[in-house]
């Protein structure tokens, strides 16, 4: 699970999704972004990636949901074989990325925002 925002405007930020395809076929990716109190789902995407591929795009926007305030969000990726998930967060003002990588075992966080199980 990866916590996310999307604050739009310039002063805002985005976030980023990306996964490498470390196996030898191509691989089918599904993507969830959900409201983390009440598991509501605010978005989703399927995506080919093939082998030894590499994926990078802005979610929200990847999920049609760009346009929202997003304050927090929970991310999931499936199947979770994906060894190599990562997210990162863009401030709209400078463009500045800080680079999360993602983990099966623990939920990680973006800027401040804690996700939530």
């Amino acid at each position: 699970v990866l916590g996310t925002a999307n604050r739009t405007g310039p002063s805002g930020v985005r976030t980023n999704i990306g996964i490498a395809n470390t196996s030898t076929t191509e691989q089918t990716v599904h993507i969830f972004v959900r409201d983390p109190d009440t598991l509501a789902e605010l978005g989703s995407a399927s995506l080919e990636i093939g082998p030894y591929g590499w994926f990078q795009d802005d979610l929200f926007e990847l999920t049609g949901v760009a346009d929202q305030n997003i304050e927090l969000a929970d991310v999931s990726v499936w199947p979770s074989a994906f060894a190599l998930v990562y997210i990162s967060r863009i401030d709209n003002r400078s463009g500045d990325g800080t680079f999360v990588f993602g983990s099966w075992e623990q939920p990680i966080s973006v800027g401040n925002n804690q996700p939530r199980r």
